[in-house]
């Protein structure tokens, strides 16, 4: 059904809509507020029952620069800690965490802290480059005599290479001129 010009001139036209009363003046929200609740949603996303920011805010930077929040069972946080040597000196500061955690709103009574390395290069101890061939020290003869009898070829290898860097070592290291005396005991 299509509309002639004239029907279309004389139909009434559509009103706009017009608010009944005038829109509430609101101001604007700020970022910040914004991103706190996208902060911890994105945190419990990735299993960490507390935000990392925080997280630092609560435990300070050196904490938190080696420890990452955990998931959250009950009222208990797990925490991550790069060394046991953390979790131990984290074990007693835990009571102070947790009423830090708990003025900034999350709700934990215990830490259960578990040694997760965070990097590999971290977890793996710096080895030292093995000396140069021509520092390696000479081996004694009855050394020499004995490596002869080790059918293994690798393994005589191995033992002289280890042999000669011990007695190079050995050499490096300056020793005490005397043995230290024990204190002599009066009666």
């Amino acid at each position: 059904m299509q509309l002639t010009m004239a029907a279309a001139r004389n139909r009434p036209l559509a009103r706009a809509w017009r608010p009944s009363q005038p829109p509430a003046v609101r101001q604007p929200t700020p970022l910040g507020t914004l991103l706190d609740d996208t902060r911890a949603i994105a945190a419990r996303r990735a299993g960490q029952g507390v935000d990392p920011l925080v997280w630092r805010e609560a435990v300070g930077l050196r904490i938190a620069e080696r420890t990452r929040p955990g998931r959250v069972e009950g009222r208990t946080l797990e925490v991550q800690v790069e060394s046991s040597v953390w979790a131990q000196e984290l074990s007693l500061l835990s009571r102070t965490l947790c009423e830090r955690l708990r003025e900034r709103g999350i709700a934990v009574s215990q830490l259960r802290f578990r040694v997760r390395p965070r990097t590999a290069e971290r977890a793996t101890p710096a080895r030292r480059p093995p000396p140069p061939a021509s520092a390696r020290a000479p081996l004694p003869a009855e050394l020499e005599v004995r490596l002869a009898r080790v059918e293994d070829l690798e393994l005589r290898e191995a033992i002289a290479e280890a042999a000669s860097e011990w007695l190079n070592l050995d050499q490096r290291t300056p020793r005490s001129r005397a043995a230290p005396k024990s204190p002599k005991r009066r009666r």
